[in-house]
């Protein structure tokens, strides 16, 4: 029997669909492999994994700017302040106005922010990196031209109902306990 693809209604083929769902695996693996390893450097740390993406990125490069710091870690601005505030409060990370523009803002880490840096520095937020970068270069490419690809068709699935699947569970009935 030949089904019919969800998304572009032509015919797939049994080899087809088990590539599908080979793939769909091991996506969904790597996904659940990075988000334990994030979860755990959150729970051991008590910082949230954007914070040590920054605390890497402002240690690598000291005196970024806060929109620059946002553009790398691909986050909006407002966003970003929430977690600037959160770094400035716990002692990691301080604003220090430019000498020559009082408009313009650098950030430096402090010795807290150092030393988390220090202490996690090739554990867990690099284990990505170092995976991509022990790929050979055909390999590499192959698996940037295939995210890209990947990423491009993500936005024309659409938004989640998310409000509505809560508005309906808010609304269902609690399942009884058996005795």
């Amino acid at each position: 029997m030949v089904k019919v693809s969800q998304s572009t209604s032509a015919p797939v083929n049994p080899s087809r669909r088990a590539l599908e769902q080979s793939a769909l695996r091991r996506a969904r693996a790597l996904v659940d492999h990075m988000r334990t390893l994030y979860r755990e450097l959150e729970r051991r740390t008590g910082a949230p994994i954007t914070a040590h993406r920054a605390l890497h990125c402002i240690d690598a490069e000291p005196g970024l700017s806060p929109s620059e710091l946002a553009a790398i870690l691909g986050v909006k601005r407002s966003n970003l302040s929430h977690l600037l505030r959160l770094m400035s409060e716990r002692g990691w990370v301080e604003r220090r106005r430019v000498v020559d523009d009082q408009r313009s803002v650098q950030l430096h880490l402090l010795p807290a922010g150092r030393a988390l840096v220090g202490a996690t520095h090739g554990r867990v937020a690099g284990v990505l990196q170092r995976a991509i970068a022990g790929l050979a270069n055909a390999e590499l490419r192959e698996l940037d031209r295939s995210l890209h690809t990947l990423q491009g068709r993500l936005p024309a699935l659409g938004p989640v109902p998310v409000a509505q699947a809560v508005r309906r569970s808010a609304v269902a009935p609690k399942p009884r306990r058996r005795r």
